[in-house]
């Protein structure tokens, strides 16, 4: 997908808790955002050491600045080449010059 002369190759749904859960047992989640995004994965900029193993903090673009994120809102990213992963949010900036959000993204959730 190409929106504001960038490409976007990259689909995700980001929600939120609704505080409570369904008859089941599972989080009620509201979605804020679902659609186009990018997800990049820095080199050395963004990886720490954990406990003897490298955990990297990836960064997801959106097209999109109009949507209030909050810490530890729900991150599922489907990439280009099918990949599901699961994160939460860490820290956001709207880019409203370019009409995008950059999402810094806490290490993956299941």
């Amino acid at each position: 997908m190409k929106i504001n002369d960038y490409d976007y190759p990259d689909m995700c749904v980001i929600s939120r808790s609704a505080g409570d859960t369904d008859v089941n047992g599972d989080e009620i989640l509201t979605e804020l955002y679902a659609g186009a995004c990018e997800i990049q994965y820095g080199g050395s900029g963004n990886t720490t050491m954990k406990v003897s193993n490298y955990q990297s903090s990836p960064t997801l673009f959106i097209p999109t600045c109009s949507v209030d994120f909050e810490i530890n809102d729900k991150v599922v990213v489907t990439s280009l080449n099918g990949r599901i992963s699961k994160y939460t949010i860490g820290q956001f900036e709207s880019l409203s010059d370019f009409e995008d959000t950059c999402i810094w993204l806490k290490s993956g959730v299941e």
